[in-house]
């Protein structure tokens, strides 16, 4: 049933619960009860089971609860359940609903008593204002009304208390902002854990709870006349003006923002109000500054009168207020249309501005990255300890866990930050190159026009240090409150009409305007769930233009299958301005929609959040040094795009893209010392000091061999390596890797098997240095035993069952075979011989050595009591 009906079917409804047609029942409160208990279980669970993406754009709720609910999904699931029913949660039937608003969906939730609000988890300050009213409601307000003078809020906790995904950064930033302490009246929070730039779950803020605000100003307005407190002028006057001037002052502020002007200051300083980007220093456009040098301070129109028409003083009282909201109303039109507002937005306030005082650079703010060096024998803990590191280093504090619980606890934080990209893991080996960690060409293969194969080049492909480089740099992007990694997303080149021909100029402007992009190739429905298979849109295509040459590979087949089905939600598009320029940045949001047009053009669209613009273009150079080619629609290659320069774009668009603190990455290489680091990390090795990378004081970089690009390694790219000491299989470590890195040494610790000793009933920690006394004597302390390898064992059976698979087999080796000094480390209580006879009876007779069939008890006292001093003596007896 398509949505038209739906909604033709509500109309002709004469009440609620009356079912929609003879065949197909409406909606019931039930169903979307039974629904929400489900998703309530397990929201993350709930969004897998039934296939559905976390970015949703309305939420259900019940009126006055605060638990929101995806609303499609909800719709989708609760309305399939209903017998009857078409079963709407399958991917070919998603859209039969838009959940647009005004739609079927919202009609059916409200009347069965439902509220519908837009919660878009991409759209600008929604998230925030409903973290923020829940840390009023559930913190700050109890804790007034106890009378405590204290508030301390975790950020995981609240995270968890809004049932949250990924929205951590968007939580520490909302808690730690102006806004929110504007709002609650509260002074500069104190970390008490984590550093002041993070943004984890571990986040511990404590406020000071100030006193009531300003006598005579409302809550609201002294939020506003909050904001523009960094001008020191206005922070030093403002408490002087009457309640009179106060309230005036932010009439004619809420006026100037309510058209989309800005308000911001200056270095005079000064209080202006006009067009001003988040990245340029200077205003695009100013209209108007707040005076406040004469006794009477004023509103004052001081530019721009000749082209707008706009001049006069407006006193803080009444009836400037009133004169000056009246001539800001009118003249509206002209204002929106005076200076280009790209893209489209609201008016910001000064404090959503860096201040001028304030704009530092170079390494004064960054902290220092780390390179460290785990090392020490086997089975000291070293491979888990780096995940201890990275998740310090990425979430700014990590408890050493004790527990069974505890160690499960940061393995699962491990893993969530692995599965952000932020941290990432490599194992070098004696084979493993320059090509394998940077770049290296790799093989492609060349098509013709037709699509057919006529042969391959070589392409620079990135390895895992340039990709976890690229996405340490571009990993501080946020567009609204949702962080944005660029670099793991497909970006492919679209273009929007013939630039050349004015008659497809709307193609380009429609597009923008609407959030969408528009796509030609013939007046084709390709909605049906069959065309999901390019064959079937080859034959379809041959079916209705039978005159035509038509291949699979030509365009007219090739190019609506990858605007179709190539294409996925979150893809990058970068449109193009014939083949040395492009015009606009966007992320593909919605599935493939057919709307036709009376002249049969451009039928063809879906939904894209545009996050830069520019009607005239830039030179593609930088961005795509190939250029682009004449296909309308195609992929382009990863190896080649400047992704940094994307986000700077996006981040530089006036309000859709920020740039906040960089998130810390971390590159964990286990068993650093087995590859030639030489080799591996070639030119990089100068990069790697901490003063040699990006935004530092000395900062350096260097041409990659391949793809010829300039790189450098970012600040807030930690890299951990792990070294096992008894691997004797490469030369030692790099002189020139050695002096970059700090080095931890891992030792065995005894003393950590104490737990362990008490559950197996066998003194596990004496056993352990006894027999890492014997193999230093014996070898050397490179070559002893951790204590992982017990750190596990619960009983007596498993400790037998280590020293039988795991410790014997590693004395082997270190020892190549040669039993009697693996005896002489372990006692016969473990190993033991038998003499074998000389078979000629002339010869000198030998022992025969064997692993003990069992292990009995006081295998792990009788020879393991022995010192180094006795074994000397026994041995040379």
């Amino acid at each position: 049933m398509r949505e038209a009906e739906f909604r033709a079917g509500l109309e002709r409804r004469p009440g609620p619960g009356v079912p929609l047609t003879k065949e197909t029942p409406s909606l019931t409160r039930e169903s979307v009860e039974t629904v929400m208990r489900e998703f309530d279980q397990s929201s993350d669970a709930f969004m897998r089971q039934h296939g559905f993406a976390a970015n949703f754009d309305y939420v259900v709720f019940r009126p006055g609860e605060q638990q929101r609910y995806p609303a499609k999904a909800v719709f989708l699931v609760a309305y399939s359940s209903i017998p009857g029913n078409p079963n709407l949660t399958v991917r070919d039937q998603r859209d039969t609903f838009r959940d647009t608003k005004g739609g079927a969906i919202h009609i059916e939730f409200r009347r069965l008593g439902y509220e519908v609000e837009n919660r878009r988890f991409g759209s600008k300050e929604v998230l925030a204002e409903r973290i923020r009213q829940h840390l009023i409601a559930h913190y700050i307000a109890p804790a007034r009304q106890r009378g405590d003078h204290l508030v301390t809020i975790r950020a995981g906790d609240v995270h968890k208390e809004l049932d949250l995904t990924n929205q951590m950064p968007n939580v520490c930033q909302t808690i730690a902002g102006k806004k929110f302490r504007n709002a609650a009246n509260l002074g500069e929070p104190e970390i008490l854990s984590g550093p002041v730039r993070e943004r984890g779950g571990n986040m511990v803020y404590r406020f000071i709870l100030l006193p009531s605000q300003e006598q005579g100003v409302s809550p609201g307005d002294e939020q506003i006349l909050a904001r523009f407190d960094g001008n020191p002028e206005f922070r030093a006057r403002r408490p002087d003006w009457t309640r009179e001037q106060r309230a005036a002052f932010c009439r004619m502020a809420q006026a100037v923002h309510a058209v989309g002007l800005d308000w911001y200051q200056t270095d005079i300083p000064q209080t202006r109000f006009g067009r001003k980007s988040s990245q340029l220093r200077q205003a695009e456009g100013t209209l108007g500054a707040l005076l406040c040098r004469m006794t009477e301070p004023f509103l004052q129109f001081t530019h721009q009168s000749n082209s707008l028409g706009l001049a006069g003083d407006y006193p803080l009282d009444e009836n400037g207020a009133e004169r000056f909201e009246r001539i800001i109303a009118d003249a509206e039109p002209v204002i929106r249309s005076w200076q280009e507002n790209r893209p489209e937005r609201q008016g910001k306030w000064p404090d959503e501005y860096s201040q001028p005082n304030q704009a530092s650079s170079g390494s004064t703010d960054m902290s220092m990255p780390t390179n460290l060096i785990l090392y020490g024998p086997p089975g000291t803990g070293k491979t888990y300890n780096t995940a201890l590191e990275a998740v310090k280093l990425c979430d700014g504090t990590a408890s050493d866990p004790e527990t069974k619980e505890g160690r499960s606890a940061l393995m699962a934080r491990y893993n969530e930050l692995v599965a952000d990209k932020r941290i990432a893991f490599v194992t070098f080996h004696q084979n493993y190159g320059y090509e394998d960690f940077v770049e290296g060409l790799r093989p492609v293969p060349i098509g013709n026009n037709d699509g057919e194969s006529v042969g391959f080049h070589l392409q620079p492909e990135p390895g895992i240090f340039r990709l976890i480089a690229e996405r340490a740099e571009t990993g501080s992007l946020v567009v609204g409150s949702e962080p944005l990694n660029v670099v793991d997303r497909a970006v492919y080149k679209m273009s929007l009409g013939e630039v050349a021909d004015s008659a497809d100029d709307f193609v380009f402007t429609e597009s923008i305007k609407n959030n969408y992009c528009l796509f030609g190739f013939r007046d084709i429905d390709w909605t049906n769930p069959r065309f999901s298979d390019r064959e079937e849109i080859f034959s379809e295509v041959k079916k209705q233009f039978p005159d035509e040459d038509v291949t699979p590979n030509k365009g007219i087949v090739q190019s609506p299958d990858v605007f179709r089905n190539q294409l996925q939600i979150g893809d990058i598009l970068i449109i193009s301005k014939g083949n040395y320029r492009f015009r606009a940045i966007g992320i593909v949001e919605g599935e493939y929609e057919y709307a036709p047009r009376p002249d049969g053009r451009y039928c063809h669209r879906r939904k894209v959040r545009w996050l830069w613009h520019n009607k005239d273009g830039l030179e593609v150079s930088e961005l795509y040094p190939p250029k682009f080619i004449q296909k309308t629609l195609y992929r382009l290659k990863g190896a080649e795009l400047n992704r940094a320069l994307i986000a700077r774009l996006i981040s530089e668009s006036g309000g859709q893209g920020t740039e906040g603190d960089p998130l810390p990455h971390v590159l964990i290489i286990d068993e650093i010392n087995r590859a030639n680091v030489s080799k591996v990390f070639g030119e990089l090795i100068t990069l790697l000091e901490p003063d040699k990378r990006a935004g530092m004081e000395n900062a350096l970089s260097v041409s990659l061999p391949y793809s010829k690009r300039q790189f450098s390694v970012p600040a807030n790219l930690h890299i951990i390596g792990t070294m096992n000491t008894a691997d004797r299989s490469i030369a030692l470590l790099d002189t020139a890797l050695r002096r970059r890195f700090n080095f931890r040494e891992m030792a065995p610790e005894p003393s950590l098997l104490a737990a362990t000793s008490k559950l197996t009933g066998i003194n596990l920690a004496h056993v352990l240095a006894t027999i890492n006394d014997r193999i230093e004597y014996l070898l050397d302390r490179e070559h002893r035993i951790g204590h992982a390898f017990f750190i596990g064992c619960e009983t007596a059976e498993q400790v037998h069952d280590t020293m039988r698979d795991k410790v014997i087999p590693l004395l082997q080796e270190y020892f190549f075979e040669d039993w009697s000094r693996i005896q002489a480390v372990l006692g016969d209580g473990f190993i033991g011989s038998r003499i074998l006879k000389c078979p000629v009876g002339e010869g000198e007779d030998k022992p025969s050595w064997f692993v003990q069939s069992e292990f009995s008890l006081d295998a792990y006292t009788r020879k393991l009591g022995l010192t180094s001093t006795d074994l000397l003596q026994e041995a040379e007896a």
